[in-house]
């Protein structure tokens, strides 16, 4: 399988690009997604930091935002349902059939989505987003190795070092 770790810029327009710069120290990850049809999706995030009820409010007044409703919360935090409109995601997911993994976080008006596929697949789904005019940087792509403490690239560069001696000790 490969991975690729897209950084998407997300529109002006959406509440997850206004909620994460109005309020950077809120901290937003998306950790359940349903796309529905006409470019709708519906969203659990959850929010971490004191103003959350302040970045509740200012989605709630999103153009793009048909419903907000607090699922959980505390002083610090909550759990909040959100149906949008106009997402880019909804189409990228079916050009594809791909899903990005959740929970994936938003921050300073990006996304960072996880995709594990295969490689044409994850294209398609890079395309997609760029084919709507959405800004999208490839922050990795190469082999799925979850359990991997190396990339495979790390693992040859420290397997030379050692064959050419680079790690070796000698006392003086």
């Amino acid at each position: 399988m490969w991975a690729t770790i897209l950084q998407v810029d997300t529109p002006a327009c959406a509440w997850c690009r206004q909620a994460s710069t109005q309020f950077p120290e809120v901290g937003l990850k998306v950790v359940s997604y349903y796309s529905r049809s006409g470019g709708n999706a519906l969203e659990v995030v959850e929010m971490e930091g004191q103003r959350w009820p302040e970045v509740v409010k200012g989605i709630q007044a999103n153009a793009t935002v048909d419903e907000v409703e607090v699922l959980d919360s505390t002083a610090r935090a909550a759990k909040v349902r959100i149906a949008a409109r106009s997402c880019a995601l909804p189409a990228a997911i079916e050009a594809s059939g791909i899903v990005p993994q959740l929970p994936f976080e938003i921050a300073q008006g990006c996304d960072k989505w996880l995709l594990v596929s295969e490689k044409a697949h994850a294209k398609e789904f890079y395309d997609t987003l760029r084919a709507q005019g959405i800004g999208v940087t490839i922050a990795y792509s190469g082999e799925y190795a979850p359990d991997a403490a190396l990339t495979p690239r790390q693992q040859e560069i420290l397997e030379a070092a050692m064959k050419h001696g680079y790690y070796d000790y000698k006392n003086a």
